[in-house]
């Protein structure tokens, strides 16, 4: 189990990225920054809590439909799985 936010030094998302990659890691914590691109092998993608804090405004702010999909899209990815599971959680 490991954690993968934008706070991390670079090497160290690249080595948690690897790691993950690899299957050392089994579960892995992330802030929206896997949610851009990043294609690894995730079976599961769950979202928690549907709102970001936005500091321009100093509030929280639903994040949107094509967010959802982008992270949603990281499950189940093509040259890792033939399908995949993506789950919101939200109050």
């Amino acid at each position: 189990m490991s954690v993968h936010h934008a706070g991390l030094l670079r090497k160290d998302r690249n080595l948690v990225e690897q790691m993950f990659k690899e299957g050392n890691i089994k579960v892995l914590f992330s802030t929206a920054t896997l949610a851009w691109g990043v294609n690894l092998p995730a079976y599961a993608v769950m979202i928690k809590g549907t709102k970001m804090y936005d500091s321009a405004s100093g509030e929280y702010k639903d994040i949107g439909v094509f967010d959802v999909q982008q992270i949603f899209g990281r499950a189940g990815r093509p040259q890792y799985d033939t399908e995949g599971e993506a789950i919101i959680l939200t109050l």
